[in-house]
């Protein structure tokens, strides 16, 4: 399963996995995106560049995930799908896809206020990268 959640008392903590940290950060993405929408019903209409930079590959996590909801709130998209086309440990450059929030056609579920610094890990398991951390809602 590319991403999934794990249990956290009064929020919903999410993680990415993936064959490569950028992809484990992009499913951590769409763990995101899915706590806030229906993401079948999102179309990749628009595209959003996306730069962030950090001490460490866990703080880089939680950039990334703020940036996506600071560039959604500001933009009034809604994204589905998010790429991470160049990487470092402390810095990444990519895009969110998504389009105009619509509530004849999106159903929205829960507000994500900010991703945290709880429970934030980015670990490599074999041929694994997972990354995780807990979102305010």
């Amino acid at each position: 399963m590319p991403y999934h959640y794990f249990d956290h008392d009064a929020d919903i903590g999410i993680v990415g996995v993936g064959h490569t940290f950028p992809e484990a950060f992009c499913e951590a993405a769409r763990a995101m995106f899915a706590v806030m929408v229906e993401l079948e019903t999102v179309r990749p209409a628009q595209v959003v560049s996306i730069r962030c930079q950090a001490v460490s590959p866990d703080e880089l996590l939680v950039e990334w995930l703020n940036t996506l909801l600071v560039e959604s709130g500001r933009r009034h998209l809604c994204f589905c799908d998010a790429v991470i086309y160049e990487w470092r440990e402390t810095e990444l450059r990519g895009e969110a896809r998504g389009e105009s929030w619509d509530m004849s056609r999106h159903r929205a579920k829960s507000e994500v206020k900010a991703a945290t610094y709880c429970m934030l890990e980015t670990v490599q398991q074999g041929d694994e990268y997972r990354c995780q951390c807990v979102i305010d809602i």
